[in-house]
Parts: C-alpha cells; sequence; structure tokens
C-alpha cells in the first residue's frame, strides 16, 4: 500500500495542469426557463505527463490478445499520449461557481490548479469540492490518464515498442500490465480510490458494450421553449425520430403547456413525458394546483417544481409536496449543494425523494455521482443521469462512465443525454444517434487530442 501511495506521488510530481478557454456558439437561440442562450463558455483542462515522449511504432495486436481487434486498440488510444483531457462547463444561474462566486475566484482556482497540480487525486479533488464543474474536470481527466497506455508504462517503468507477433508473445512483462488494466479491482483498491463511492461504478470503463457499438443508451428527447407553433413543431420531429420520452421546459403557461401536452396525447398514447419545472413553482399551493392539472396528462416525472428549500419552512413545504404530489417528483438544483456522503445520507433519509436527477458537471464529477447512486440503489429510488450543454467531450465522458453504472443497477430508465446537435462549433463525436437513443460508433475514431484543442482554443 505504501509502496503504491509513493508511486502515486511520484506520478503526481511529473504531472502539469494548463487551461484553455473555449466559446460554443448555438445554431439557433437556445431558451431555457431562466434566460437566452447563444453561446457558452467553456474551459478544457490538459492534464499532462512532463517529459514523456511519445511512442511512435504501433504495437501488435490480434484476435488471440487480450484486444478484440484494431477498432478497440483505435479507441483504447485514441487519446494523445502523454496529455489527457477534461471539461469544466460551469452553467450560468445553476453552478455554484456562477452563484456563489464571480468570474475572479474561478479563475483564481484554476490558477491554483495550475500551480498545484504535483497533488495527489484526492487532495487536489478535496480542495475542489466548491468548485463542481472545475472538479469534474480533473476527475475527467485524471480518469483518462487511468485508461491509458503511459499510465501503465508509468508505474511499470516499461515501454515496449513491439511491431512482430513473436515479440509481442515473448513479454510476460507486457501482459503483466495488460491483467492490470482487465482487473478492474486491482485499480479499485489502489490508493488514489475515491471514498464511500468506491464499490460503485466512478470509473471510466476501458471497454464496454457501449464502447464497443453493442448497446444503446436510451435518452428523452428534450422540447425547448419558444412559441407554441416551434415546440409543436420540435415535437413532431422528435417523435419521428423514433423517440419514446420526451422532457418539456414548463412553469412559464399552464394553458399553453396544457394544449401541448394534449397535442403530445393525439399523437401517441404510449410516449413517456417528463416536465421540467426548474423550480419555477412559487409554493406548495400553487405546486399542487398546477400538478393535479397536469396529473391526467399520464406525466412520468417532473423535476423540480419548487426551488431549493432555503428556510426550515420551505423545507417542511417540500417535504410535504414530496408525499402529496399526484405525480413522481424527482429532485435536480436541491442536489447541487449537497456534498459529503453523510450530508447526502441524511438528505435521502429526511426526504425521501421518488426520483434523483445526476449532473456530473454540477454535482462535482463521477465520484459525487456515484454516492448519490449507491443511496439510490439502497433506498431504491429512480435515477437518471443528465448532460449540462456539455461539449463533445464532457457529453462522450458522462455516456461511457453512465453505461456501467446504468447497467450494474438495472436501470433501464431513457437518460438526459444531450447529443451535442445544438452547437455549431463542436469538437469532433464518436456518438451517434438513432431512434431516440445514443450509441458509439467504434469504427469512427474521431479523437480530443491536445492537437485538436490548440487548433479550437
Amino acid at each position: 500500500m505504501k509502496q503504491k501511495l509513493a508511486e502515486d506521488r511520484k506520478l503526481a510530481e511529473r504531472l502539469e495542469i494548463t487551461f484553455k478557454e473555449y466559446t460554443l456558439k448555438f445554431k439557433k437561440p437556445a431558451w431555457t426557463s431562466r434566460s437566452i442562450l447563444t453561446k457558452r463558455r467553456i474551459y478544457i483542462l490538459l492534464l499532462r505527463i512532463k517529459g514523456y515522449d511519445r511512442i511512435k511504432e504501433p504495437l501488435f495486436c490480434d484476435k488471440d490478445n487480450y484486444f478484440d481487434d484494431h477498432r478497440y486498440l483505435q479507441k483504447y488510444f485514441q487519446y494523445e499520449q502523454g496529455c489527457y483531457i477534461g471539461e469544466a462547463a460551469p452553467l450560468p444561474g445553476l453552478s455554484t461557481e456562477t452563484i456563489d462566486f464571480d468570474d475572479k475566484a474561478f479563475n483564481d482556482k484554476m490558477a491554483w490548479m495550475v500551480s498545484s497540480s504535483g497533488l495527489l487525486p484526492e487532495e487536489m479533488l478535496a480542495e475542489l469540492v466548491a468548485f463542481p464543474s472545475l472538479r469534474f474536470a480533473y476527475e475527467m481527466a485524471w480518469q483518462r490518464l487511468l485508461q491509458s497506455r503511459s499510465f501503465l508504462e508509468q508505474r511499470y517503468a516499461k515501454k515496449p515498442e513491439f511491431t512482430k507477433k513473436s515479440e509481442y508473445k515473448k513479454s510476460p512483462k507486457y501482459s503483466k500490465s495488460l491483467e492490470y488494466t482487465r482487473d478492474s479491482e486491482d485499480i479499485k483498491s489502489s490508493e488514489y480510490t475515491l471514498g464511500e463511492a468506491e464499490q460503485q461504478a466512478i470509473f471510466l470503463p476501458q471497454r464496454s458494450d457501449f464502447l464497443s457499438g453493442q448497446a444503446t443508451l436510451p435518452i428523452n428527447g428534450l422540447v425547448w421553449v419558444a412559441s407554441y407553433e416551434e415546440m409543436i413543431a420540435q415535437i413532431d420531429k422528435l417523435l419521428a425520430a423514433g423517440y419514446t420520452c420526451l422532457k418539456i421546459k414548463v412553469g412559464n403557461d399552464l394553458q399553453l403547456e396544457q394544449e401541448l401536452l394534449t397535442y403530445i396525447r393525439t399523437k401517441s398514447k404510449t410516449v413517456a413525458l417528463r416536465l421540467d419545472f426548474n423550480g419555477s413553482l412559487a409554493t406548495y399551493d400553487e405546486a399542487m394546483h398546477v400538478l393535479e392539472k397536469l396529473a391526467p396528462y399520464r406525466i412520468e416525472l417532473v423535476e423540480q417544481p419548487l426551488s431549493p428549500a432555503r428556510t426550515s419552512q420551505e423545507s417542511r413545504e417540500f417535504k410535504k409536496l414530496l408525499r402529496a404530489a399526484p405525480i413522481r417528483i424527482a429532485l435536480d438544483e436541491t442536489l447541487i449543494n449537497i456534498t459529503g456522503w453523510d450530508a447526502k445520507a441524511s438528505f435521502i433519509k429526511e426526504y425521501v425523494p421518488q426520483g434523483l436527477i445526476l449532473k456530473p458537471t454540477l454535482l462535482g464529477g463521477f465520484s459525487a455521482c456515484a454516492e448519490w447512486i449507491r443511496l439510490a440503489n439502497q433506498y431504491r429510488i429512480p435515477w437518471i443521469v443528465t448532460s449540462t450543454l456539455e461539449s463533445s467531450i464532457g457529453l462522450e465522458s458522462i455516456c461511457e462512465w453512465a453505461y456501467p453504472a446504468l447497467n450494474l443497477a438495472n436501470n433501464t430508465l431513457h437518460q438526459g443525454f444531450g447529443t451535442g446537435t445544438l452547437f455549431s462549433n463542436n469538437f469532433p463525436s464518436n456518438l451517434r444517434l438513432f431512434d431516440g437513443k445514443l450509441g458509439y460508433n467504434s469504427l469512427r475514431g474521431k479523437k480530443h487530442s491536445k492537437n485538436t484543442i490548440k487548433q479550437r482554443c
């Protein structure tokens, strides 16, 4: 254990962090319940091993070895060796970084990360609790490092460059390094595991049915706020595209929303419906009135009808609504400021929510979400993983992580992933969409390399 800790410390001391600011541009203005978005500022984190020389010769691989074929090898090594990428995408009006902190505080924290890149992962993550998007970006990049060949080479001090099959089979040492990646328990038992969530699938997988293109993730189609005619057009397009679950932003005009739901039910009796209020209802009485009006439309769930409770009175009203509402209520924004295992466990016992909306960017990454997942599974609470307008870099990582976690929990609910098509200048993506499901195109082989970042940012 001490030896592994020393090895991790030695590796951490060789890491350096840099950030690149990037502005995503919406193809057309995106209306939310809070504002109108035309662009989105994100920060790309580059975690690099100092002094690492990229291996130039390809490794030999065939179907007799650990990798199934060249497509998986391409995926496994798609990230530029020695440089690992994460994404911080704080969302104005939701992220704690843009509510309780100004830009100076956020920029100062990024500068601190650059100067403190030699910290162990658990030390770095502990310092980023108040900056969940930065925590997610660092965790994403570190997980990429765990996936990579260069991590194994650093740990075992090997840099094999085999080009012949015979040489490959003569190397028991390299086989050992492959065994290390194959056995997830070895990874989970090392010193950089992340506390209470370690028993959940908190690591990005080296391989899965999703990454091989054999499995897909069902997602909800999002209907953006617009005029009635434009929202009807969105609904028609989503239904024609094969979506079996629609999510509508609501809370502004009850009569208009009822007309939309009536239209949807005339088009489909079976499509699942979700309504996202974003805390737009003011009181228990108003929320009960609205939910009773909407219940006849057979709503699967509503998200965050009331704003997160700030007073004991608001807390009592929220808990009362959770018990009395005629529609299942899933909590979203309420989860953002709850950090740490003990606080989360106490919250679940006190509120007994009927659903959880998990957003890694807003909650602090995979490990923070895994704590919620563990509690949700324990109390049999449905949970849904949702993206928050990340670029394809963040979106791909969330999908990769979510698949094994969903599979482990036998969770077949529609997830809240975007598709990356809202932006005119998004990064290349391996994700593909068909029939309302998100899949991974293992043949496409698009890369998120430091050269791509350098060209764009």
